[in-house]
């Protein structure tokens, strides 16, 4: 695919090891990307809340977080989950 053969081999072997925490209350609005990355091998955990997404990064290690900014609960989600994250010293 277009997507693959802009990857050098160096990084499409990393991405096909990394796993991602994807935080979103409407997770079928990112189907898409999902998907595109999920091709390079990308996997991925889903989780609707900032409080499902702590409970999913208990004791579990995740290459990287994608969150949604705002949820109807809390229009600083995203934020929120940032600062629960740093006072716990996750650095992810």
């Amino acid at each position: 695919s277009v997507v693959t053969e802009a990857f050098n081999s160096r990084i499409f072997k990393r991405a096909n090891r990394s796993k991602v925490l994807w935080v979103d209350d409407r997770p079928s609005n990112n189907v898409y990307e999902r998907q595109a990355l999920e091709a390079l091998g990308i996997s991925f955990e889903l989780a609707r809340s900032t409080e499902e997404a702590l409970e999913r990064l208990n004791g579990r290690r995740f290459d990287a977080i994608i969150s949604d900014m705002g949820r109807p609960s809390d229009s600083r989600a995203g934020y929120t989950l940032l600062e629960k994250l740093r006072s716990k010293g996750d650095q992810t």
